[in-house]
């Protein structure tokens, strides 16, 4: 009586580690989740970087900021700036292996899974530096099913659910052109 009363107390105990060890262990994952999330909007601000579809929609933001900025995808990017910007900036791919957490990377070192993509601007022969993206965001598509969570189809690419509503309060001359955009 006394071994079977050591045993059941023995199972109760492991429960209690094991639940102890999940309990840790989600707080663990909800933190790297959170600074993962938390990196992930850092990187992209609406109000920074404002909802653009053409160079045309980033002239205003470059006249009050008195520096060139150019719509990076669907966004109004400083992409000749004198100073550190948010985004690591490439001429090619290569140039944006191992980006920090910061950049757009996974924040775990030199496993391969923060190496990004180059985003070149369209106009290469007046914009000379692209921007290093997450991979996931330069993925084309046509609808949000097409787009890893929590990415919508924006302006044609994987992006920001953020940029995606802020394009689609954007004014627009033809509805057709602009559901297209989005």
């Amino acid at each position: 009586e006394n071994c079977s009363d050591g045993s059941d107390q023995l199972v109760i105990l492991a429960a209690a580690v094991t639940m102890q060890c999940y309990t840790l262990l989600g707080v663990v994952c909800v933190w790297v989740w959170g600074a993962l999330v938390e990196a992930e909007t850092a990187k992209r601000d609406v109000s920074k970087y404002p909802a653009c579809v053409t160079d045309e929609d980033c002239l205003t933001v470059s006249e009050e900021r008195q520096e060139d900025h150019k719509c990076f995808q669907y966004m109004c990017y400083p992409w000749n700036s004198g100073e550190r910007e948010t985004f690591r900036t490439c001429k090619r791919r290569s140039d944006c292996q191992q980006l920090l957490l910061e950049e757009g990377g996974d924040g775990f070192g030199d496993d391969g899974d923060d190496d990004g993509d180059c985003y070149r601007h369209p106009d290469r022969r007046s914009v000379h530096t692209g921007i290093c993206l997450d991979r996931r965001e330069i993925v084309p598509c046509f609808d949000h099913a097409s787009c890893e969570a929590p990415l919508l189809c924006t302006n044609g690419v994987c992006g920001d659910g953020e940029y995606f509503k802020a394009l689609g309060d954007m004014e627009c001359q033809d509805d057709d052109l602009c559901q297209d955009l989005l």
